[in-house]
């Protein structure tokens, strides 16, 4: 039931959707990325605060 209404409500809207599930932190974290990086941007701040864990040079953006 539930597709169904998405699906219908998709058509009417003619808008692609997407949703990931049950990824874990560093997954999310790491598509998230790409995703606002290729398709739309996202800050170059908010990229490096969110790899903060995992770049030698971005441990600074936990200040």
């Amino acid at each position: 039931m539930f597709d169904e209404q998405v699906a219908t409500l998709l058509q009417i809207m003619k808008k692609p959707f997407l949703a990931f599930h049950c990824l874990g932190e560093d997954e999310e974290i790491k598509l998230f990325d790409t995703i606002n990086t290729k398709a739309r941007g996202i800050g170059s701040s908010l990229s490096k605060f969110l790899r903060r864990d995992s770049d030698d040079i971005s441990w600074i953006a936990k200040k």
